[in-house]
């Protein structure tokens, strides 16, 4: 249980500043080459942040 504690704020944190980071993101929108790289970053912190909450749900 111990453990739960420790991730979870982790988690809620994580999740906040991805939902901060994407809002304004849209497909209307053309990107830059700038945005690319960070758009691909978002995506890949999403999916290790997936990831890490569904062992989380799991272990329980």
């Amino acid at each position: 249980m111990m453990i739960m504690t420790s991730i979870r704020p982790a988690l809620i944190f994580a999740a906040l500043i991805i939902s901060f980071t994407m809002t304004g993101c849209s497909d209307n929108q053309s990107s830059t080459s700038d945005e690319k790289p960070a758009m691909k970053e978002i995506e890949q912190v999403n999916e290790k942040l997936n990831i890490a909450w569904s062992e989380m749900v799991s272990e329980n």
